[in-house]
């Protein structure tokens, strides 16, 4: 039975850093290998219709959607272009708690996600539940994972592909000659996405004793309402801010005095020392009679 043929967009999230990350945390590979099993998954997360996830290979996920014959894909393009800007945020998202749940692994943040973006006619068979793709397309897809652009996260496209799906992140492309072996050469459309569509929407916190606001994603705004500058709680004097700790010096204890038994052993050495005894029957009759007069 021959494998029918589509014409189909091939999309590649792969994630930047991978082998450098694995080998830098051998000591913690378990929290290393969660964290970037839990990158795949918000990005498999992110994806749906007409997307299909085709497999995950290593770091990257596979994923595939057949075009239409008759055209009037117009609503299929805006899926796949939103669930790619989605991708990024997820990615990011995701990321961002898991350097926060596992401090060992915080360096994680140099992680980055890049997708690759090709269409052309693959061979689809269906082999023991699972759609398996073939062709020379499906090759070049791959190939493109090794390429030349100097970053580590940005979304490339073929010809092919960039004609049916069009710009992304509303931003002018970076046209670029690619060299897949044994296939040629291959133009190429790259995109970088901005730093406010890869990261997730942060809201300022009100930080302690008169601390620079911090930042954090808006989906943990559920615990704590956004902090309004010109609504603030200590402009409104709904409460006054804590007090600063005085750091006036303590006061010295003062001596006490000296008890009255100290002051009369003083007399009674300087009576000595004035007025010495004489050693022998003279002192002894000098102590039973008194001092002379």
């Amino acid at each position: 039975m021959q494998p029918s043929t589509h014409q189909a967009l091939l999309l590649l999230a792969d994630i930047s850093g991978f082998t450098q990350f694995m080998k830098s945390h051998a000591r913690a590979a378990d929290h290393a290998m969660h964290v970037v099993v839990e990158l795949l998954r918000a990005v498999i997360s992110a994806a749906g219709p007409p997307l299909k996830l085709a497999e995950v290979e290593g770091d990257a996920a596979f994923f595939y959607a057949i075009c239409p014959e008759g055209g009037g894909a117009s609503a299929e393009v805006a899926a796949i272009k939103k669930q790619v800007r989605n991708f990024f945020r997820s990615f990011h998202h995701t990321l961002d708690r898991l350097c926060a749940a596992y401090p060992c692994v915080r360096d994680a943040r140099e992680l980055k996600l890049k997708v690759i973006i090709h269409a052309g006619a693959v061979a689809l068979e269906h082999i023991h539940g699972f759609d398996k793709l073939f062709g020379v397309d499906v090759i070049l897809a791959h190939r493109l994972l090794k390429n030349s652009v100097p970053a580590p996260e940005y979304v490339l496209l073929t010809e092919s592909a960039h004609n049916w799906l069009g710009d992304f992140f509303q931003i002018k492309p970076e046209r670029q000659i690619e060299y897949c072996e044994g296939i040629g050469v291959v133009d190429t459309v790259v995109f970088f996405p901005p730093a406010h569509s890869a990261r997730p929407v942060t809201a300022p916190v009100a930080g302690c004793w008169g601390s620079p606001a911090k930042r954090r994603p808006a989906a943990l705004n559920a615990t704590r309402p956004r902090l309004d500058l010109q609504r603030s709680p200590w402009r409104s004097g709904a409460f006054m801010p804590p007090r600063p700790v005085s750091f006036r010096p303590l006061p010295v204890r003062r001596r006490a005095r000296p008890a009255a038994t100290v002051w009369i052993a003083q007399l009674q050495t300087k009576w000595r020392r004035d007025d010495p005894i004489p050693r022998g029957s003279a002192g002894r009759q000098r102590l039973s009679c008194g001092p002379a007069p």
